[in-house]
Order: C-alpha cells, then sequence, then structure tokens
C-alpha cells in the first residue's frame, strides 16, 4: 500500500470553519458591545455622584448651623432698640431692649435666615454673615438698616 499526497482531502470544511469564525466574530463584537456599554453607564453614574457632590457642597457653604449661633450677642452700634441677642440650645431666644423688658422667641435657622415664632407673630431676619465673632443681619425687627452683633465672651 502506498500513501499518495498528489490530493489530500482536507479534516474540516472551509466553508463550515469560516462560519464559525464569522460566529466568534460576532459574538466577540456582542461582548465589546456590552462592554463598552456597562463602562458608559458606569462613567455616567460617577459623573452624576461627582455632579451631586458638588451641588451639595455648593449648598452647604449657605448653610447656617444652630451651633453658630448660640450664645450671647451685643450690638455693635447703637442702632437699634435690641442691644441683646441670647441663643439658647433648646431653640429659644431672650431678645433685650433698651427699656427693662425682654422678649422671648422660638428661631429656626432655614437657609440664610432667622425665622422668629412667638405665638403667630413671625418674623424673618436675613443673614448676611455669620462666624465665630460676628452676626451680622440685613434688617431685624423690621429696623431697615444693616444691624451688626458681636459675640460676648
Amino acid at each position: 500500500m502506498s500513501f499518495e499526497a498528489s490530493n489530500p482531502q482536507p479534516l474540516i470544511n472551509p466553508q463550515c470553519l469560516s462560519r464559525n469564525f464569522r460566529i466568534q466574530e460576532k459574538d466577540e463584537i456582542r461582548l465589546l458591545d456590552k462592554k463598552k456599554l456597562q463602562l458608559k453607564k458606569f462613567i455616567a453614574i460617577v459623573l452624576i455622584f461627582q455632579l451631586n457632590s458638588c451641588f451639595l457642597l455648593k449648598n452647604n457653604e449657605n448653610e447656617i448651623h444652630t451651633k453658630n449661633i448660640l450664645g450671647v450677642w451685643r450690638l455693635k452700634e447703637k442702632q437699634s432698640k435690641h442691644p441683646s441677642l441670647n441663643f439658647g440650645p433648646n431653640s429659644l431666644v431672650s431678645i433685650g431692649s433698651n427699656i427693662d423688658t425682654v422678649y422671648w422667641f422660638k428661631y429656626v435657622l432655614k437657609n440664610r435666615y432667622l425665622i422668629l415664632r412667638n405665638g403667630s407673630k413671625v418674623i424673618k431676619n436675613k443673614i448676611l454673615k455669620l462666624d465665630s465673632d460676628s452676626l451680622v443681619f440685613e434688617s431685624i425687627f423690621k429696623i431697615p438698616s444693616r444691624q451688626s452683633y458681636f459675640r460676648r465672651n
């Protein structure tokens, strides 16, 4: 018996082989598209969190916290008939006057406003500045000028 190499028969049909490669190529393309989509979703989520945190930081800069306003404040100049404010931790503020009267209000800080309530009476005062030793109102108790207080130790 002799072996002839003149016309070898292929072990795998070339048409089947090319079809298998095309199927495999399509599967790889689908997988790549799926990974691209997942990456786009991940980037979008990261961007949303980043923008959200920037927005929250910006809002926090405008907020005034109760712990910053606690204590006794004195009027810098005699512009008002209310020379002293005493903010307590129980949401009560006592407001001294030039006469022998002390007014009591419940207070709430909302954004940059001090809101005072006494029964049905509500007074809203815009805070322009609050730091460790200075408290400045745009106006307070219907006095149309800026009112500046300093912290009394």
